[in-house]
């Protein structure tokens, strides 16, 4: 055997040998990935607006689960489309002061003077979904007992 075979020999058994080394650690082909989906509300829109609870319809001491659509002063354009937002729904709430609603005040990070436009639920999912459903974020979502209700 030449110097040449015997190289060419040790090359084709090292070749071999690497070969057979990726057979064994290989797992195969990657499966695909599995499909993910975004889960989204299964709250029926009807049916969750039909539950919502303007804030002319609260009761005094009462707890709820408030979505609070916008916040500011008195007369502010972000209250006043939040109004419409809730006339246009059906929905019989205007904006009245934040601290109204205790624990508000606190979640808003606001004043007392400012004013807020809310429509309240009794179940959370109630809420969070018509916080979904809107096309603007809420300013909070978040659970409150209802004073200045009488």
């Amino acid at each position: 055997m030449t110097a040449g075979t015997a190289l060419a020999r040790r090359g084709l058994l090292a070749l071999l040998a690497t070969l057979a080394l990726a057979a064994c650690t290989s797992k195969g082909p990657t499966p695909p990935a599995p499909e993910t989906t975004v889960p989204s509300p299964t709250t029926d829109v009807e049916s969750m607006l039909g539950r919502a609870i303007g804030s002319t319809e609260v009761r005094q001491g009462e707890t709820y689960w408030a979505v609070y659509l916008d916040t500011g002063r008195p007369g502010s354009g972000d209250v006043r489309r939040a109004e419409k937002t809730v006339e246009d729904l059906g929905i019989a709430s205007v904006a009245s002061p934040v601290d109204c609603d205790e624990g508000a005040p606190e979640v808003l990070n606001l004043g007392t003077r400012d004013i807020g436009v809310a429509v309240y639920f009794k179940q959370e999912e109630d809420a969070r979904a018509f916080g979904l459903f809107l096309e603007k974020d809420p300013a909070a979502v978040t659970m409150v007992r209802t004073f200045c209700a009488d």
